[in-house]
């Protein structure tokens, strides 16, 4: 049942724990090193491709074998139970290894002593001869995975670590012709894992994943028959991308059939939760790119919309068995996470969403999706203040901060950062208000405190690219820096929080606005905007927006039309657009199809030779108005050549049997060669 929540800003701050850099392992790592005589770079590096360096919580996503801590230890049937057999050494419970760093460290480094034993071409000095322990150390059954595992543990300490040979697959392009760099692996999947085809449904839809283990992990998974899941792709953090089903099949990744044969399943190697909650930093810059690349490929292939209704979380994807009710599909998934920046991908994909600061209006539920029939979160009250992200058909999307959600399996409150899909009927814009984005904190947090001094309690953290709208008050910091105050959850009548403007956009509703540009007809050309957004992803009011028209072939710019924004010169094709502050401004690029004329050939008599047309056609079946064509008489053995005529063509010399024909543009052209008999 969907209640008010009470309090619900408390129960956030209760819930948030303080990230450990992983930095702060480095002393853990060198203790672990010369205890056991493990080389301290395979350390490093086996902790970074299993958790990013993190002590993390396992997934409680009953479709994923758990993995345990820094070192990612293991205990299950398909991985082996290096959880226990490392406790087992140090001689603590395996209890102690799930939850204390340093302990699960110091576990699976003797875990590694221990199999190095059994491996006499492990060096000391010679990370490279560690390949063997490392592949063993992972659990993983399959021999080449288990390789590919190590090798992307070599290549963290140099990347110029030699390949195993088992270890080689080719790109796909004969698989995928759509996306180009992406590593073939359906020829290792089996059929129960995905299903041939889609049934006829066509692809509308990406659904973005975490892994909640490494990318190794994810494909023994996936190898697995039993298992019946997979995906479509993998991006590493390395920047890699992996295919496992090939596009024109349903891959089995979201717990939901309708949404499996309509979707794309991206897994991004990474976490969508566990400990802590508020981690960053399994994101790198390379999967962000590579991803956005994917997406913009798709996007190309299956004109798949770059909205938020199209690209979607796993985690607002309908249970099949409680459509209305559940999410994350039949599973209940939550990935990929409250660490997840969606702004940050949109921005970059170019659906560039300008804020808009609402009031609610009246009481009503938020979904999933921005549909009627989508899973319901929760609700929002009137009086309560959010920053609309974005607008799909009738329903705005707002950010959730510490919101109470309905799911029967949910985590506690607090561990949810998502944003939901609000009717445009229950809110009201707000003309005038301060809004505010984290900006430039990733990959860390920006703290909320209580107030704006050193004493005060740090209450969370909050990521990039999420909005808030101010209260008005500020305070100076004392970090120098002007303070601000807002309602995490969006009830301004209940519990706030502080943050530095170090990190924080600071804008006005009334003064930002969104440009789109467009090309008429579609075919003509394309339009773009060359000004970087100068406030919450649009342009301010009175700034100049630099904007180029580049026409296809067989197309000339004509003009450009533009509402709220004034042209400075409409019939350049490069020109600027200044927002008028009338509204969001569109401009649209023109482009009139360049007059194409065919060009007839003919001999008289028709047996005295033949005509040759030299020159390739350069507009659809003929050529533009100038265009000097080059042709050739050829007379028959018994005929001579005599003379050209010619209509719409001006030729350049009559008499010659190789000249041209200039086309005049009044119409179709046609040239005739005439013979004589000798």
């Amino acid at each position: 049942m969907l209640r008010k929540p009470v309090s619900v800003a408390i129960a956030l701050f209760v819930s948030f724990g303080a990230i450990a850099n992983a930095a702060d392992l480095i002393a853990s790592y060198e203790r672990a090193s010369r205890e056991f005589g493990v080389p301290l770079e395979i350390v490093r590096a086996v902790a970074y491709v299993r958790s990013g360096g993190v002590q993390r919580q396992p997934s409680t996503f009953s479709d994923r074998p758990p993995a345990y801590g820094v070192m990612g230890l293991r205990d299950d049937d398909w991985f082996g139970h290096s959880l226990r057999d490392a406790a087992a050494l140090l001689g603590v419970s395996p209890d102690l290894l799930r939850t204390d760093a340093e302990a699960n460290i110091r576990g699976g480094t003797a875990l590694l002593a221990r199999i190095a034993a059994k491996h006499p071409e492990a060096v000391a000095r010679d990370v490279d001869s560690w390949r063997g322990v490392v592949a063993e150390f992972s659990g993983i059954p399959q021999k080449e995975i288990a390789d590919l595992f190590a090798q992307q543990v070599l290549e963290r300490i140099h990347p110029d670590a030699p390949a195993p040979r088992s270890g080689a697959r080719r790109i796909a392009t004969l698989v995928n012709t759509n996306c180009s760099n992406v590593v073939w692996y359906g020829d290792t999947i089996p059929t129960t894992n995905y299903a041939v085809g889609r049934n006829g449904v066509a692809i509308t839809m990406d659904v973005i994943h975490t892994t909640e283990e490494t990318a190794a992990d994810t494909l023994s998974i996936f190898q697995n028959p039993s298992n019946q899941v997979s995906s479509n792709y993998l991006v590493n953090r390395d920047g890699s991308v992996w295919q496992f089903v090939a596009d024109a099949n349903t891959a089995y990744h979201c717990g939901n059939s309708s949404y499996n044969r309509a979707s794309i399943g991206i897994e991004m190697e990474g976490w969508a939760e566990g400990s802590p909650l508020e981690d960053y930093s399994w994101q790198t810059p390379e999967q962000w790119q590579s991803l956005e690349a994917l997406v913009s490929c798709l996007h190309g292939a299956y004109a798949i919309p770059l909205d938020r209704a199209h690209l979607i979380g796993h985690n607002q994807v309908p249970d099949p068995n409680n459509p209305a009710l559940y999410w994350g599909g039949a599973n209940h998934h939550w990935d990929p996470g409250p660490a997840w920046s969606w702004d940050h991908l949109m921005t970059d994909l170019g659906h560039l969403a300008v804020p808009a600061a609402v009031s609610v209006a009246s009481q009503c539920t938020v979904t999933a999706l921005p549909q009627a029939s989508a899973p319901q979160i929760t609700s929002v009250w009137p009086g309560e203040k959010f920053t609309a992200y974005d607008a799909v058909g009738s329903y705005q999307e707002i950010y959730l901060a510490g919101r109470e959600f309905a799911q029967a399996s949910s985590l506690p409150v607090g561990w949810y950062h998502w944003d939901g899909w609000v009717p445009s009927s229950c809110l009201s814009t707000l003309a005038s208000s301060t809004r505010l984005e984290v900006s430039g904190a990733f990959p860390n947090t920006l703290e909320v405190r209580d107030g704006a001094q050193q004493s005060s309690t740090v209450l969370g953290h909050i990521g990039e690219g999420k909005r808030f709208v101010a209260t008005g008050n500020t305070q100076s910091g004392f970090d120098g820096y002007l303070w601000y105050e807002f309602a995490l959850a969006g009830n301004t009548g209940g519990p706030t929080g502080w943050s530095s403007s170090v990190h924080l956009t600071v804008g006005d509703e009334a003064s930002c606005y969104r440009v789109s540009a467009a090309s008429s007809p579609t075919s003509g050309g394309t339009a773009s905007i060359g000004t970087a957004p100068d406030c919450f992803g649009g342009i301010a009011n009175g700034d100049a927006v630099s904007i180029s028209a580049s026409a296809n072939s067989g197309y000339n710019f004509s003009s450009w039309t533009a509402a709220n924004c004034m042209l400075a010169n409409p019939s350049a094709s490069s020109t600027t657009c200044t927002i008028t502050g009338a509204g969001n401004a569109a401009v649209t690029a023109n482009f009139a199809a360049i007059p194409c004329y065919t060009l007839a050939k003919s001999a008289s008599p028709s047996a005295g030779g033949s005509v040759t047309i030299n020159t390739s056609q350069n507009c659809p079946g003929g050529f533009t108005s100038g265009t000097a064509v080059s042709i050739t008489a050829t007379p028959n053995g018994t005929y001579n050549f005599t003379n050209w005529t010619s209509t719409n063509c001006t030729l350049g010399n009559a008499n010659a049997a190789s000249t041209t024909c200039t086309m005049t543009g009044a119409g179709n052209a046609s040239v005739t060669a005439r013979f004589r008999k000798h």
